[in-house]
């Protein structure tokens, strides 16, 4: 039975907790937030026997085999280091927070201390992003001669302009952190690592702290594929998150129009001479049977997670994802403020 602590009750609470609490292996015996209240309403409703407003307090008073992060980025590595020289097991939130190489301090630690480690990025756990990547080993439309990738949504933080973290970019808020990031882990999933990229963020919200809801790029893979990226996560009235896939003999489309994030994908591919796409069939459409799509996504990760933990073998996406993403983050942000393409 794996003691488990959560520290953040945003996401933590959403997502992560009821996870934890449905899994016979697991018991959460610490829980861990700044709002005090909501942390006590939140352990007496589950029963959970531990509840903190201050994480050092709770790594110092509570053992746990796993310690699962769900906190704004600017906070996670500091809590990630300790918890890791603790020899204490890691589930993180992406983007990672710090810097890569700070990130790769990470990795250090965890070697020093046989600490497993994985960081939540979900869309390679959902079936139809599976088979968008069967389809692609597949070479069902042939050589790949352009990808372009839209995300546009209206965040709850941004329609009710609430003073959040996620709103501001010094924070490590805004589009590119919280949805560029898992952008940049499956673009290089699905097809290859990044060799150069040119990137603007904007708009600027003069004369206050927020802003960074759009962010463009244009890349060109190591295979010499060119990709466009638009994300905005203040487009209202606009849900949408698809991928085109360009080849010599024909297209794949992985289309949502719904604002779950995980479930109503689409997945269509036509060859050239079809009349109509082809629909690729999505045995596991979990839309009427699982209110929030991110739960059935990231309690796949946490099975890899444990099942890595008991073999004692680090299982993907681990902190060395985190890292790349972090770097190619850098790399979007040096672009943007030097106005050029910039190398990876």
């Amino acid at each position: 039975m794996y003691k488990v602590g959560v520290i953040g009750l945003g996401f933590g609470q959403q997502v992560h907790l009821p996870i934890y609490l449905g899994r016979s292996d697991c018991t959460v015996v610490a829980i861990c937030s700044c709002n005090l209240q909501k942390v006590k309403k939140v352990a007496g409703k589950f029963n959970i026997p531990n509840y903190f407003d201050d994480w050092k307090k709770m790594l110092d008073s509570v053992s746990v085999d796993i310690l699962s992060i769900a906190v704004p980025p600017s906070n996670q590595f500091e809590i990630a280091k300790t918890a890791m020289q603790k020899g204490i097991h890691l589930f993180l939130e992406k983007p990672l927070g710090g810097t890569a190489a700070d990130g790769n301090e990470l990795l250090h630690i965890a070697k020093e201390n046989s600490v497993n480690h994985m960081v939540d990025f979900e869309f390679e756990e959902i079936f139809i992003w599976k088979k968008l990547h069967e389809l692609l080993r597949g070479d069902i439309i042939g050589s790949l001669s352009h990808i372009m990738i839209n995300w546009h949504v209206q965040t709850y933080a941004n329609e009710n302009k609430l003073d959040s973290w996620k709103r501001i970019p010094a924070e490590r808020g805004g589009v590119l952190n919280l949805f560029a990031s898992h952008t940049l882990f499956y673009l290089e999933w699905l097809f290859g690592k990044i060799s150069t990229l040119n990137a603007y963020i904007g708009p600027e919200d003069r004369g206050t702290k927020f802003g960074g809801n759009f962010l463009q790029i244009t890349c060109i893979l190591e295979n010499k594929i060119p990709v466009s990226i638009n994300i905005s996560d203040n487009s209202c009235f606009k849900f949408e998150h698809k991928l085109e896939v360009f080849g010599e003999k024909g297209v794949i489309f992985l289309d949502n129009q719904t604002k779950d994030y995980i479930n109503g994908f689409k997945l269509m591919y036509g060859k050239k001479g079809d009349k109509n796409l082809t629909m690729v069939s999505d045995e596991q459409n979990i839309s009427n049977t699982v209110v929030d799509g991110r739960i059935k996504a990231v309690a796949k990760m946490i099975d890899k997670f444990l099942l890595g933990i008991e073999n004692k073998c680090l299982v993907a996406p681990s902190i060395e994802a985190g890292v790349r993403v972090e770097l190619l983050i850098e790399k979007v942000l040096e672009s943007n403020n030097k106005k050029t393409w910039v190398n990876i």
